[in-house]
Formats: structure tokens, sequence, C-alpha cells
């Protein structure tokens, strides 16, 4: 029984270990995909883009935080879209679906 709760404190003790190294690693999170880590700070600049911003902007942003800032926008096309999107989110009165600052 000895031998069991010594071998589970060390697996704990080990997984503990793990997660805290990879911890703040943007390798691992594949370079923060969107806004993970810095995301209050970059979210005023994210919204600005977004509201009054073009592609080229939000293209500045991502070279900007060297990070790739809502990624699943290639285009002028689908940055147009998005604030569309934008606009609607933040008109959207359900404080637990929309608007950003309905947090």
């Amino acid at each position: 029984m000895k031998k069991l709760i010594i071998g589970v404190l060390a697996a704990m003790f080990l997984l503990t270990i793990a997660v805290y190294a990879h911890m703040g690693n943007d390798e691992y999170l594949g370079n923060n995909y969107g806004m993970i880590d810095d995301y209050m700070g970059m979210h005023d600049e994210v919204e600005k883009v977004l509201e009054t911003g073009t592609f080229a902007d939000l293209e500045n942003l991502r070279e900007e935080y060297n990070m790739p800032v809502m990624y699943w926008i290639d285009n002028a096309n689908d940055f147009e879209l998005a604030k569309e999107d934008h606009e609607i989110y933040e008109q959207t009165p359900n404080k637990r679906f929309g608007g950003c600052h309905n947090w």
C-alpha cells in the first residue's frame, strides 16, 4: 500500500512538472492562435481594426504582435465579412453569448 501511495504521489508530481513546463510556451500552443496570452491588451486594438480598419491594418497587427490574430481571415473579402459579423455580435442583447463588452 505504501508503494502505491508513493507511486501516485510521484505520478502527480511529474504531471505537475509537465504542465508547468508547457505554460507560457508559445510553440506548444501553435504560437497562440488568436489572442491567448495577451488577450486583454490586444482586444481593444483588434476591435478598433474590426470597426474602422482594413485587411491591411489586420495584417499589420499580426506582424506587430507576431501572432496569427484572427487567423481564419485570409483576404479582404473575409475581413469585410468578419466586420459585419462583429457589428452583429456587438449589437446582440444576450449577455451570455453576445457583445464583446457584455462579459
